[in-house]
């Protein structure tokens, strides 16, 4: 939940940050930019950090300098120095993720695997349909550094969960783990699978879709349909509750299909929520509940894609299960702040830009894994 504790919480109060730091809408896109990129950075060292060290003493130290991060943030006013530490929160932020996903690979595969990120995905998701409003509700009565101020506390407990509560899931720790030859030759294996490139971009993209939709939205929201930071919120978990069927669907539906053909359906969901996203934006005045119902239909698909492009991606490498899940991250992550600082400079008060790159990111998402996804009753997923 380090993910949406993180970013959701924060997107009805942009307006407030833009305000209070004294700079644009804009400008503040620009830390969404920030995070991403910490995040993308971060994940390529977590994995292979936690092959060497272990899966709990890294999300340990992680999380101890993500509370300090975040209360250093709650006292800052200058943009720079917010712009920087959202970079660094980014950074500490991604061992969530990337921990979750090596320990779940240390623990299951196949379809197991495939059923356990879908649920930590879900648990992601169902954290998102909160956040938003709850950080609307500190907003106004705290005001938005009350958000940071949230984010360490959850930190705290967080720390303590971990520290009574998760066991070691690693096996064997690896002592050459962060040996630069060995990740490069574990990097360069993976490289040779057709499999993991097609889940790696096909998830990629997908991801840019929902960056899209997180950095972008705010400020449509307010600009374009003129929605206070509460009724932006009330829309974010509409598009949220949606996901979170989707994530549900897919974890029941994955024990009796395959996970190919629930990317390729969750490929055509994505691609007929950008259909209507586009059209949205063509009718004006535009109406809030159509435009984030497409919205909420791509991403339904998005919740088929990404956890089981992951899954599969993951699972013909279970004894580098941390560098693997570092790289995957890390590339997909890349693509997501481009995207975000894209949208950042060529925000221009409408949906447009919005809608392009969401379209085009479900429309590459789903293309490539039709046109070069494997099916799990290939030989060897590997190569």
């Amino acid at each position: 939940m380090m993910g949406p504790i993180s970013i959701d919480i924060l997107l009805p109060i942009l307006p407030a940050m833009a305000s209070g730091l004294t700079v644009t809408i804009s400008h503040i896109e620009f830390t969404m930019t920030a995070i991403f990129a910490g995040s993308a950075f971060g994940q390529i060292l977590y994995g292979p950090i936690s092959d060497r060290l272990g899966r709990k003493t890294v999300i340990l130290s992680s999380l101890f300098l993500y509370i300090l991060t975040v209360l250093i943030l709650s006292l800052s006013a200058s943009f720079i120095l917010v712009f920087i530490l959202r970079f660094i929160q980014g950074l500490l932020m991604a061992s969530g993720r990337i921990i979750a996903n090596a320990a779940a690979r240390d623990l299951f595969e196949g379809k197991q695997l495939a059923r356990l990120i879908s649920t930590i995905y879900f648990i992601s998701i169902a954290a998102s349909i909160v956040t938003p409003i709850l950080g609307s509700f500190i907003e106004s009565n705290i005001g938005w550094r009350g958000v940071f101020y949230f984010m360490a506390l959850y930190g705290i407990i967080s720390f303590f969960f971990v520290l009574w509560g998760l066991r070691e899931t690693i096996r064997k720790k690896d002592p050459k783990a962060i040996n630069f030859n060995q990740v490069k030759s574990k990097i360069n294996l993976t490289l040779k699978s057709r499999n993991f490139k097609t889940c790696l971009f096909s998830g990629g993209f997908s991801i840019c879709a929902i960056v899209a939709y997180l950095s972008a939205s705010p400020g449509v929201a307010k600009s374009v349909m003129g929605l206070s930071p509460q009724e932006y919120s009330y829309y974010f978990g509409f598009v949220a509750l949606l996901i979170l069927l989707g994530a549900q669907t897919s974890n029941y539906l994955s024990k009796s299909f395959s996970l190919h053909s629930l990317i390729i359906l969750g490929g055509i969901v994505q691609i007929l929520g950008a259909l209507g996203i586009i059209l949205v934006t063509i009718i004006a005045p535009i109406k809030p509940m159509l435009f984030f119902g497409c919205i909420g239909i791509s991403m339904i698909g998005f919740s088929f894609v990404f956890p089981l492009t992951t899954a599969k991606a993951l699972n013909p490498f279970p004894e580098m299960a941390g560098t693997i899940s570092s790289f995957l991250g890390f590339i997909q992550s890349l693509m997501g702040a481009v995207t975000s600082g894209f949208l950042a400079l060529l925000f221009d008060g409408t949906s447009i830009p919005l809608s392009i790159f969401m379209a085009s990111s479900c429309f590459l998402s789903t293309g490539i894994y039709i046109l070069y996804g494997v099916k799990e009753s290939d030989n060897n997923l590997i190569t």
